[in-house]
């Protein structure tokens, strides 16, 4: 099984508004987006991993991407049969878990705690198992089969150092985007000795993750304040366990804890109506005895083309001009969508005003009835095109006339196109730059075919994207190859596993598409790798179930 990179993710916000509020936490447990734009939460507070009673839903404010939302119903309980919970368990076994000579044998009674737990969960659990030594191992991907998951924990093994802050950190990052509950149990018998992460960037991570964190210390010799700190902090609890015997007890504790839980279902209904699969922060804050807590946690908006629409625009090829002369260069629009066709495009042209100067901007074949208007700035020039009639197919958008600065030897500058800002709110914009090469006026200018040659070499290959990203009932990944090759694009997990192969062909040189249809694979972040002959590129994809 091979060792698992630690993938770092934008940190959700998880902030307690004083230093009075430091033992009362608030977790949100569940997000249900099924009755979209009906969102419905489950949340819970404890006060010193206590449940808070007593609470009602006046207590609450809802925050959707930092906007107050209107609470339109919900109640609280204070004593309720729990949701459906996530659970990871990350085993310590490092060779201290073992048998004399060599450690305290805690890893055999260990397992036997942890099976007997697992038979207490409820029908609607899912569970994952992690462990640590020297490095950080994914045993068991998450499932709901008790009895498959207890052969995974018959079959750990005792060996190596100690590692627990990159066991945190990975566990953090595999159950951040599980629907239910999430709760983590560590079990570690010493110090760390072995992590690349540090205490305070794992249990970042974990908060993070929105993610309960129960720590169990074994032994004598561990140091409990880090577990403790890691406990407090994500609203879990630390236990001591003296010797191995006391694990029995100690997460049938932490069963009960799951079982009976007070908590509070709150509903709104979300204003947005752009519903292009982006990630939602949701932040809930609870206000009890003059203190005040907040939890965060995400939501992926439904994926509906209707609703939204796409604005590619791009200068696909390179350019050359002699010193002192001026060029004009193209901008087309590749893509648009027409359920949502703009009328106005406002986009920014950056360029080195010290070798270049824009000295025209002329509306396209396209928009032949808009009128163009360009504000120098100091890294090029903003550019707005308006007109009556809104864009429905692609065409050249504008020409762009730029003059060369004397110089004396081959220079190069990029133009990069920011995005439009087109007048519907809700659009997906993207770019592809150029390249402009000035020819001194010492050296001999390129000839047409050289500068359709030096064209093409501008153009890399490589993957372009993926639409939509995140993904949910499928995707479309584009690339682009500089040459006729055999091409390799699969799909890996975060443990670089393969897990699908969208292309293993020969393809001509230019702009390609694949599809890929993430079929069972559970929600998570996973890897586009692309191979050829001529290099390799890679990049990032989300399935969000």
């Amino acid at each position: 099984m091979r060792t698992i990179a630690v993938l770092s993710f934008a940190m959700l916000l998880l902030s307690l508004s004083s230093p009075a509020s430091a033992q009362l936490r608030l977790g949100i447990d569940e997000i249900d987006v099924s009755a979209y734009p009906n969102v419905r939460l489950v949340v819970h507070a404890t006060d010193n991993g206590n449940n808070v009673r007593g609470l009602s839903v006046s207590d609450f404010t809802i925050f959707e991407d930092g906007t107050i939302m209107s609470i339109t119903g919900g109640f609280c309980e204070d004593t309720l049969a729990r949701t459906p919970v996530s659970v990871l368990l990350l085993f310590d076994v490092s060779r201290s878990m073992g048998p004399w000579p060599f450690g305290n044998n805690g890893l055999s009674d260990a397992k036997r705690a942890a099976k007997l737990f697992i038979d207490r969960l409820g029908e609607d659990d899912s569970m994952a198992v992690v462990s640590f030594s020297d490095e950080v191992r994914y045993e068991q991907p998450w499932t709901g089969d008790r009895d498959l998951v207890k052969r995974r924990i018959d079959d750990l093994m005792w060996w190596g150092a100690t590692a627990l802050w990159d066991g945190v950190a990975t566990s953090a990052n595999l159950i951040r985007y599980r629907e239910q509950r999430r709760v983590m149990i560590v079990l570690a018998d010493g110090d760390d000795n072995s992590s690349d992460v540090d205490e305070s960037i794992a249990i970042r991570y974990a908060i993070e993750a929105n993610c309960t964190v129960y720590t169990i210390g074994l032994g004598s010799d561990i140091t409990e304040a880090p577990l403790q700190r890691l406990a407090d902090q994500t609203g879990g609890r630390y236990f001591n366990a003296p010797s191995s015997s006391d694990l029995d007890q100690i997460y049938a504790e932490i069963n009960q804890e799951l079982e009976t839980t007070g908590i509070c279902e709150l509903r709104y209904r979300s204003p947005i109506d752009c519903w292009n699969g982006n990630e939602v922060l949701v932040e809930a804050r609870v206000r009890n005895a003059g203190r005040t807590a907040t939890g965060g946690s995400t939501y992926f908006l439904p994926y509906d083309t209707t609703t939204f629409s796409y604005v590619n625009v791009a200068m696909e090829r390179d350019h050359v001009v002699e010193a002192g002369e001026e060029i004009t260069i193209p901008v087309e629009l590749t893509r648009v969508s027409p359920e949502r066709a703009p009328s106005v495009f406002e986009f920014s042209v950056d360029f080195d005003t010290d070798l270049l100067e824009l000295t025209e901007v002329a509306v396209g074949t396209l928009v032949p009835d808009y009128t163009a208007s360009v504000s120098p700035t100091l890294r090029g020039a903003d550019v707005r095109l308006s007109g009556g009639d809104a864009v429905i197919t692609p065409g050249e958008l504008s020409f762009l006339t730029f003059r060369a600065a004397p110089v004396f030897s081959s220079a190069k500058s990029e133009i990069g196109i920011s995005p439009p800002e087109v007048q519907q709110f809700c659009t997906v914009a993207s770019s592809d730059d150029g390249l402009i090469t000035v020819s001194g006026t010492c050296e001999r200018a390129l000839t047409p075919a050289d500068s359709i040659a030096n064209a093409e070499l501008g153009k890399k290959t490589q993957l372009t994207g993926s639409t939509p990203n995140p993904v949910r009932g499928g995707a479309v990944i584009g690339y682009h190859l500089a040459s006729d090759e055999h091409v390799t694009i699969r799909v890996s997990n975060v443990m670089g596993e393969p897990v699908a192969t969208l292309v293993d062909a020969p393809r001509t040189a230019g702009d390609h598409t694949v599809r890929f249809d993430p079929g069972d694979l559970p929600s998570g972040r996973y890897f586009v790798l692309m191979t050829t002959s001529s290099g390799s590129d890679q990049m990032a994809v989300v399935v969000a179930r």
